[in-house]
């Protein structure tokens, strides 16, 4: 038994690893990579616990991530979206329309029937619930609605109150993405060769469904992938082939690598909370627009040169003290926009797989992190201060042979007399 510096209390066992809180117990057994623990444990000066076992030792990341997946009742661990409603229910979707609600520490799953409805896209969000309680779904064959799911177990017994099928009215293309602005309206994308690929809008007050194209300034062939409203209202849209326009007064406004925009897919959009738009790109990075109501926004730029695990960027969130998370194909990166450090986290760290599909800050503060292969829940803190190196005693090293001494713990090196934190004396 062992209590760490947070206060909670650690009990190894024949079968594993269990925690108390000061609430209640957990247990970590075999299916956490657990075997028989043998009793030893120490906390480093990093507060990660070590802990003896049967087949080595086994380090616990202290403020690492855990992870969810099918035995925790996910329908699919292949995470595509990540949502809470204004009433604080906490969604994920995955797979093939899996949808999951956290229900303490485990989630309930259902999944709708939609007939036929082909597969959602690769890098689709495939579901959303909006502000209304509805939720929709796209596919390749059309896109479904269902209003007022009042409880998720009856999701998959429940008739789509409105089914939208390709047509000229949404240029024949695949039905992609769904996004609800701050108005309620709900945007959907298509994607297909050109002329296919295209962007409506339904209007929550009339009912009806809004077609752009060139003439509004959309430029033609270009699926919308990503999303995001900033401060002023003004829509950004990001595209699967590059690219990103701004939406206001009416107009698009494309912008491009000529406008120092990075090439390649923008997989995703955040807004900070100073009201800077970041930009995730799968070839060139991030890019930040630090004001984005401008006619000119111009970009600064992070790539694997300024220390990011890769430039192929996927998912953006941001904890409360203003740090950005870039959810990258090689893991997750950190970034302290003030000081330019870049953190690196990996599955080392507790990540479910290196490949991050979605990113999510809850109402609570929590990060939430969808993969391949899990999702991923991180309470973050505050640094920890920096620690002093390890020390060498040059007084007890002139002493000779005859006071040789070690001491690699705190207090008093025994053949010295001198209080150093860490220090080798010989």
């Amino acid at each position: 038994m062992s209590q760490t510096a947070d206060g909670r209390v650690w009990l190894t066992s024949a079968k594993g690893l269990n925690v108390f809180d000061g609430r209640e117990f957990r247990s970590f057994n075999t299916a956490n990579g657990f075997g028989v623990m043998v009793g030893t444990m120490a906390e480093d000066p990093d507060r990660n616990l070590w802990v003896g076992s049967l087949n080595g030792a086994v380090k616990l990341v202290a403020h690492g991530l855990s992870t969810y997946g099918k035995d925790d009742g996910m329908g699919d661990e292949a995470v595509r979206a990540i949502y809470q409603t204004a009433a604080g229910d906490f969604y994920v979707v995955a797979g093939d329309w899996w949808v999951s609600r956290l229900v303490g520490r485990r989630f309930v799953s259902a999944r709708p029937r939609l007939g036929d409805p082909g597969s959602p896209q690769w890098t689709s969000n495939a579901a959303m619930p909006d502000s209304a309680g509805a939720w929709w779904f796209t596919s390749e064959r059309g896109l479904f609605r269902f209003d007022g799911v009042r409880s998720l177990k009856r999701l998959d017994t429940l008739r789509p109150s409105a089914v939208y099928r390709n047509s000229p009215d949404f240029r024949d293309g695949v039905f992609y993405r769904v996004f609800e602005d701050s108005r309620g309206d709900v945007w959907v994308s298509t994607r297909a060769p050109a002329p296919g690929s295209g962007l409506s809008r339904w209007e929550r007050a009339t009912g009806s469904f809004y077609l752009y194209g060139p003439a509004d300034g959309l430029p033609e062939g270009r699926a919308p992938a990503s999303f995001c409203e900033d401060r002023s209202g003004a829509l950004w849209i990001g595209f699967y082939l590059g690219g990103l326009a701004r939406y206001a007064g009416g107009r698009f406004q494309l912008l491009t690598a000529a406008d120092g925009l990075p090439e390649g897919f923008v997989a995703d959009l955040h807004l900070d909370g100073t009201g800077r738009l970041w930009v995730a790109t799968n070839t060139g990075g991030v890019a930040r627009v630090d004001d984005p109501e401008a006619a000119h926004p111009s970009f600064a730029h992070y790539t694997t040169a300024d220390g990011l695990s890769s430039n192929n960027v996927r998912a953006i969130t941001e904890d409360e003290a203003g740090r950005i998370y870039l959810g990258t194909v090689r893991g997750l990166d950190r970034l302290s926009p003030d000081t330019g450090r870049v953190k690196h986290f990996t599955t080392a760290d507790g990540l479910s797989d290196d490949f991050v599909t979605a990113a999510f800050r809850d109402r609570d503060g929590v990060l939430w992190f969808g993969t391949q292969s899990g999702l991923s829940r991180l309470a973050p803190e505050p640094d920890l201060p920096p620690r002093e190196p390890p020390s060498y005693s040059a007084a007890c090293a002139s002493r000779g042979s005859g006071s040789r001494s070690r001491s690699w713990g705190r207090g008093v090196s025994a053949g010295c007399g001198s209080t150093t934190r860490r220090t080798t004396s010989r």
